[in-house]
């Protein structure tokens, strides 16, 4: 009896001693492979050879139809999940537009040739923004091996903040029950309607 004990132990004790080995192990792995931090950029976007994508363009002021100068560009890369849990948000790296608002960014596109999602771009400036629900948010790419080493060029708009004031007069005494405007922001929109 005291055998069959023993040997009871002895295994109990290998398959704590094997747990260990492979969790040391898989600790190992871990820190070997995923040492890069989720905001920490893919690219350097100036720096790529062979199937590159080229982001160029200007960021506009909508108001002053002048170029943004010193503005923060972030590249997306958007990995589809599917389901209902979104995107996977992969930074791919970030530039400044120029005193012109001229923008580029380059990094190599056969990175996620084989993986499912779209390229985006966000602008930060001050309080200037693209759209009132994703205020960054100021373009989305959908780029294949056609656009590999060709300029693709965006000229991006971002609008300023703006108090509007309306102020209805009536020719005659009117009761209004209610009254009703309508906006739109960029491209779709023209403003108050």
């Amino acid at each position: 009896m005291e055998k069959g004990r023993s040997g009871w132990l002895i295994n109990l004790f290998d398959v704590k001693q094997i747990f260990y080995i492979l969790f040391i192990l898989w600790g190992l792995c871990s820190l070997t492979s995923g040492c890069r931090k989720k905001n920490d950029p893919l690219f350097d976007g100036v720096n790529c050879t062979g199937n590159c994508f080229i982001l160029t363009g200007t960021l506009i002021d909508s108001a002053a139809v002048t170029g943004i100068s010193g503005a923060r560009l972030q590249f997306y890369f958007n990995e589809f999940r599917g389901g209902t849990f979104g995107a996977k948000r992969i930074l791919l790296g970030q530039t400044t537009s120029s005193s012109t608002g001229q923008y580029q960014f380059r990094f190599d596109g056969s990175r996620f040739a084989r993986v499912s999602g779209w390229y985006s771009a966000e602008a930060y400036k001050d309080d200037l923004f693209n759209h009132p629900l994703t205020t960054n948010e100021v373009a989305v790419f959908d780029l294949d091996s056609s656009h590999y080493n060709i300029p693709f060029v965006q000229q991006l708009t971002l609008f300023r903040p703006a108090t509007l004031k309306i102020r209805v007069i009536a020719s005659t005494v009117t009761n209004f029950q209610f009254l009703t405007v309508s906006y739109g922001y960029g491209k779709g929109g023209v403003g108050l309607c």
